[in-house]
């Protein structure tokens, strides 16, 4: 009972202890961890001040900065800030590594961040003539004055007036002549879309509603391929290509694209263990699929995953474009790859050996894209791919006379092919898509050889 009695208090019950001590303590004890934070945050500044007066000086030795006569350092260009940031650079790690320590690669990165900085808004503001003209095509308002049919089968023979038809109704497919339009603000009275008796395949549904439209296309893509012109810009996971900067670096892989669906899977199946268990090919392939569609198969994807944890270097992709379906799931899946060089195959195409030897061959090494020719040609074509086809007008380019192109295989290099990759995905998802309203090719059959065929060995 007495130890009870006489069992000291706690610190916290005890009302003898010194309050103001304890509350000096405390103050002293925030003073310290404020000093200590201060410190903290100066050292901090400290070393944000060294790596970028280190990036200013790297930059002035690689020429990239003027330095004035005088004291001061400053760049050749100012740069708005919603235009230094060029498109899909890897995020660099924070805080910012000493320029020293920097891998050759991720200097690269920098050195074409800078360039891309100094010289983006300069290419921006010149605009030529004829540059103007192409921006006024695309700005102006033109009305649609209905299809005038021609004779002869030739869009400039004799006019037809009793043929003629309004904007809204279907053109028969063998019927020549052109399109109206009319530029609401000065007037002038396009022709537009010439037509022969053979332009258009038998399933097309050709209206002059679409002219506008129609006219204004080369216009855009145009527009697209001087946008991806601009130093420093790059597809997705590729670095900048820079001239005179990292024209022979890059770090990034070669390897092998595939899209499967359900209707394939079989095939591509034998393709991924033909290639890794018969031809003894080691390149990464990826696999690229639509989640929508692979839901019809329950576990539809899962013996080219059991595949893959035995033979290795397998990835698998979503393709979630809303518009990548059909044939531009293929654009898709090239334009985002995370290789830079590759040889994309058809899920039911299988190679007969190892098709590796193709990166390091002459073609490719010499212009960066290889495309195989297909059986059919201007003079003997089921697609109506031919010297009078409306495509060319479509395009914008000169006609091709050449054997059509088996879309099915085709070896490019994202990185130096960059501009036409950047069409080809303007041609796959713009809207509307005369492409296929007009019937102008099959699937993709003169979409990639448009833009860059280069070569097409007879075989390979």
């Amino acid at each position: 009972m007495e130890q009870n009695v006489l069992r000291p208090r706690a610190a916290s019950q005890s009302p003898l202890l010194p309050l103001v001590a304890a509350t000096e303590t405390h103050a002293t004890s925030i003073g310290r961890r404020s000093w200590h934070l201060w410190l903290l945050r100066l050292l901090l500044l400290s070393g944000a001040l060294y790596v970028a007066l280190l990036v200013c000086w790297n930059a002035s030795r690689l020429g990239l900065l003027d330095v004035d006569r005088g004291n001061n350092t400053k760049p050749k260009n100012s740069t708005p800030d919603s235009l230094m940031t060029a498109p899909n650079v890897p995020p660099t790690s924070s805080p910012e590594a000493p320029v020293e320590q920097l891998s050759a690669r991720e200097m690269s990165i920098r050195v074409a961040m800078v360039i891309a900085r100094a010289q983006e808004e300069e290419m921006q503001a010149k605009m030529t003539p004829s540059d103007k003209n192409e921006k006024k095509k695309v700005d102006a308002r033109l009305r649609c004055r209905g299809w005038k049919a021609t004779g002869d089968c030739d869009p400039d023979d004799t006019r037809l007036p009793n043929l003629d038809l309004p904007c809204g109704k279907p053109v028969p497919v063998d019927q020549s002549g052109y399109c109206e339009l009319e530029d609401k603000d000065t007037g002038e009275v396009l022709q537009v879309a010439k037509r022969t008796c053979n332009s258009v395949r038998q399933d097309a549904k050709f209206r002059c509603l679409d002219a506008a439209e129609f006219v204004k296309f080369p216009t855009r893509a145009n527009e697209v391929a001087k946008k991806a012109s601009i130093p420093g810009f790059s597809l997705p996971h590729v670095v900048p290509l820079v001239e005179g900067v990292n024209n022979n670096m890059s770090g990034g892989q070669d390897g092998i694209v595939i899209v499967v669906y359900p209707r394939l899977l079989a095939s591509a199946y034998a393709t991924v263990r033909a290639l890794r268990e018969v031809l003894g090919c080691r390149l990464p392939i990826e696999l690229w699929y639509r989640p929508d569609e692979m839901k019809s198969i329950r576990k539809s994807l899962t013996p080219l995953e059991n595949l893959a944890a035995i033979v290795g270097g397998i990835t698998f992709h979503k393709i979630n474009g809303v518009r990548a379906f059909s044939y531009g799931a293929k654009v898709f899946a090239i334009y985002h790859s995370f290789l830079e060089r590759i040889l994309f195959l058809d899920a039911d195409n299988v190679p007969i050996r190892d098709p590796s030897f193709l990166f390091e061959s002459p073609e490719f090494i010499e212009t960066g894209a290889v495309f195989w020719p297909d059986f059919w040609h201007p003079g003997n074509t089921i697609f109506n791919i031919h010297r009078q086809s409306l495509v060319w007008q479509f395009l914008g380019i000169p006609f091709a006379d050449m054997f059509e192109q088996e879309s099915g295989q085709l070896l490019i290099d994202r990185r130096r092919h960059t501009v036409p990759m950047e069409v080809l995905s303007f041609y796959a998802f713009h809207r509307p898509n005369l492409f296929d309203n007009f019937k102008q090719a099959h699937g993709d059959k003169v979409s990639f050889a448009s833009r860059g065929c280069i070569k097409m060995p007879r075989s390979t």
